[in-house]
C-alpha cells in the first residue's frame, strides 16, 4: 500500500493557498490552519463543489472511472483552488472516489 503525503498549510493567504493546491494536486492530504483553527468548509457544501469539479472537468473524471488513480489529485486540486485551501484534502479524495465509483 502506497504512503499518504499529509501536509499541514499556516494560513490561507495566497501562499498557503497555492502551496495547498499544489500539494493537493501531487496526492497530499492537506489541511489549512488558519490563526483560530482549523479552516473547513461544510459537508454538504463541500459535496456541491466536489459536483462542480466533476461536471467541470468530465475527461479528468472518466479517467478516474477508468482506473487512472493519479488524476484523482487533479480533481482534488480543482476543489481546493474552489475552496481556497479550506476542505480536508483527505475527505474531498474520498468524496471524489465515492462519486466516481472508484
Amino acid at each position: 500500500m502506497a504512503a499518504v503525503m499529509r501536509v499541514a498549510i499556516l494560513g490561507g493567504g495566497p501562499g498557503g493557498y497555492e502551496a495547498a493546491l499544489v500539494a493537493a494536486q501531487l496526492g497530499a492530504d492537506v489541511t489549512v490552519v488558519e490563526r483560530d483553527g482549523l479552516a473547513s468548509v461544510d459537508s454538504d457544501e463541500l459535496s456541491g463543489i466536489v459536483d462542480e469539479a466533476i461536471s467541470a472537468n468530465p475527461e479528468e473524471a472518466e479517467r478516474v472511472k477508468g482506473g487512472d488513480k493519479k488524476v484523482v489529485g487533479f480533481l482534488v486540486g480543482q476543489v481546493m483552488k474552489a475552496t481556497r485551501g479550506s476542505a480536508d484534502g483527505g475527505r474531498v479524495r474520498e468524496l471524489l472516489m465515492e462519486k466516481l465509483g472508484s
